[in-house]
């Protein structure tokens, strides 16, 4: 009886679309770098009425962040290429999906300077974990010297000198040294060591327990299968909406396609697999493999990408390593068109999709 009920619900629309939340899953398996400025990460983040951007370092700790005059995609690649100068071009990359970082403007500048730019989910900051525990950081700097009104490019150099049990200092494990500051120090930890093997296996015990303890009452990931019908959130409201897996993006990120054949990339923490019907499924899934960077829109006004000529009329290329940008395309034309409900929808012409 029990299996029925539930086997009823599984099928039933309603159910479907009206349901609870995921239950917390367990945090995925993150890549321990093995030397500085391997693994990166930046984001950007409001505070006190300012922008700023802030890049980390996941085998160091490092971090650096600066106000931006413009949130502008090339205020952002002028930052970056200032920090990788001086410190040596990451293999990769980590950002969200800002309209800075999935611009034409800003492949450009990956390809040009050969890091692998890697994206997560929409409405997924988790997928994002790097860059945004270095907002958190910079924004407790910015607070506490804006309360103490002090210099925050002190309280920063203070952050890179603190000690993080084994593992030492960001100063230690970046440049093999402290680096010197107000503070009284001995001029042995000014001197530069180079014992630097252990700090991956190091950084994997203290990332695994940390796991181990956000892991408590959460379920293991299910993986998703090209063709599957599923539930998801398309936006942030409440209803879950029938979509079908298109394509796998990487580690828990795949792009899907709703009832309207608009392609979506979500997390698989805003996925749930249904039974339910779906009424438009795709009719040839392999017409959707194809490279999300092949779906581009109208630049946002805040990012001023210049836009790239041979995007006009390219074709997509099926190797491209990962899909840059996250935002819904239309696959047919942009033209009005009425959703299921019988609403009639036009899109604005900033959001309409060019051939």
């Amino acid at each position: 009886m029990s299996a029925d009920i539930a086997s009823y619900i599984k099928k039933c629309p309603a159910c479907q679309v009206h349901q609870r939340d995921n239950n917390k899953i367990e945090l995925g398996a993150t890549q321990i770098p093995n030397y500085p400025f391997e693994i990166t990460a930046a984001d950007l983040f409001y505070f006190n009425g300012e922008d700023y951007i802030v890049l980390t370092d996941s085998y160091s700790g490092y971090i650096k962040f600066q106000i931006l005059s413009e949130a502008t995609a090339e205020n952002v690649i002028q930052f970056l290429k200032s920090v990788f100068s001086s410190n040596g071009i990451p293999r990769i990359l980590e950002t969200d999906n800002g309209p800075q970082f999935s611009c034409q403007d800003f492949k450009t500048f990956s390809t040009d300077w050969k890091f692998k730019h890697q994206t997560s989910s929409p409405y997924h900051p988790r997928g994002n974990g790097l860059a945004e525990r270095a907002v958190q950081t910079a924004k407790n700097i910015l607070k506490k010297c804006m309360y103490d009104n002090t210099d925050h490019h002190m309280g920063l150099l203070n952050f890179m000198n603190l000690p993080r049990g084994k593992l030492g200092s960001p100063a230690k494990r970046l440049y093999g040294r402290d680096i010197r500051s107000p503070l009284p120090t001995v001029i042995s930890s000014l001197v530069p060591k180079t014992k630097t093997a252990d700090i991956p296996q190091l950084l994997k015990e203290e990332r695994q327990k940390q796991a181990n303890y956000a892991n408590k009452g959460s379920k293991a990931d299910k993986e998703l299968n090209q063709g599957q019908k599923i539930v998801t959130r398309i936006n942030k409201k409440k209803e879950w909406k029938p979509a079908v897996i298109i394509n796998k993006v990487h580690q828990r990120s795949y792009i899907i396609s709703d009832e309207e054949g608009k392609l979506f990339r979500r997390s698989s923490c805003n996925i749930k697999p249904t039974e339910a019907e779906i009424r438009n499924p795709p009719t040839n899934i392999a017409d959707f493999q194809t490279p999300e960077s092949s779906f581009q829109l109208s630049p946002p006004r805040n990012a001023k990408s210049t836009p790239h000529p041979s995007t006009t009329n390219s074709q997509p290329k099926p190797s491209d390593p990962d899909l840059q940008n996250p935002a819904s395309t239309r696959l047919q034309s942009s033209s009005a068109y009425t959703t299921r409900y019988g609403r009639t929808v036009k899109p604005p012409q900033r959001l309409t999709y060019s051939h």
